[in-house]
């Protein structure tokens, strides 16, 4: 209750910033540059918790933004009363290359780790097309697909153990887990939508649909939604919802849905 709570604040203060009138800085904004991003809750009562969340997002292009290279690092951390919930780490590049009016080509690439859901790593690599179907001062909505390769490194749970609740199956859980590789071609199916909510204020929607070719039911489906509020020439405040599914990750002995709620400052450098 009490991360709700903080999350509601969180949600009450960015609109409150984002509906003042005027902007925070009259200069007109400046997409290219680095920038970087930080957030941490506590509590202590009834309660331990502690969450961090770090990044670095940097931008750049050529002057007529023809192309464009977009890289970001993330980091999030949590724990409670002295157990660890959250360890996992996200690296992206993207680049982008005008093909004419509203169409584009891409490659991207990923890399991330998840500490708890027992995955070394998974990195996802491809090429694809994209286009903007509807844009105006305020708002832009694109669509992109393409093929990527997905290689990764998890433990999963042998078959003859099952999935197992209680605290000595969990026990007997992960000492019967071993290690997995797998390579796969799957496809990307991408959505943007990008929203000026005031002078002050910006919002943001994506979604990720990456299902195997040779097998539909194995997919990866990443969904976030974001708001940034600016509160000077250089710093913000951002709140983002994440939701990751993925179809095979009962394999590993843990939820197919993994939710995070990330709350913090940005600055541009």
């Amino acid at each position: 209750m009490r991360n709700v709570w903080m999350t509601s604040m969180a949600v009450a203060l960015i609109a409150t910033i984002a509906m003042t009138d005027g902007r925070a800085h009259d200069e007109e904004k400046d997409e290219q540059g680095t920038s970087v991003l930080a957030g941490v809750s506590l509590t202590d009562g009834n309660s331990d918790t502690l969450n961090v969340n770090v990044g670095l997002e940097h931008v750049c292009g050529t002057s007529e933004d023809v192309d464009q290279v977009i890289a970001k690092l993330e980091w999030n951390y949590g724990e409670t009363d002295d157990q660890t919930t959250t360890e996992n780490a996200l690296g992206e590049v993207t680049w982008t290359h005008t093909l004419s009016g509203d169409s584009y080509a891409y490659l991207a690439a990923s890399l991330f780790h998840d500490d708890l859901a027992d995955l070394d790593y998974r990195l996802i690599v491809g090429p694809g097309l994209g286009h903007t179907v509807w844009q105006n001062d305020a708002a832009e909505l694109s669509f992109e697909i393409g093929a990527v390769w997905i290689r990764e490194e998890s433990k999963i749970v042998s078959s003859s153990s099952g999935l197992l609740s209680d605290a000595s199956g969990f026990e007997a859980l992960i000492a019967n887990k071993s290690d997995f590789e797998d390579d796969a071609i799957a496809l990307r199916i991408g959505q943007a939508y990008h929203r000026e909510l005031s002078e002050n204020a910006t919002m943001w929607q994506t979604a990720e649909y990456l299902p195997h070719f040779d097998d539909f039911d194995i997919y990866l489906l990443t969904v976030e939604v974001g708001v940034e509020a600016a509160v000077s020439a250089n710093a913000g405040l951002r709140l983002v919802v994440r939701d990751r599914i993925d179809s095979q990750a009962k394999e590993r002995g843990f939820e197919e849905n993994d939710l995070q709620v990330l709350a913090g400052l940005s600055y541009k450098l």
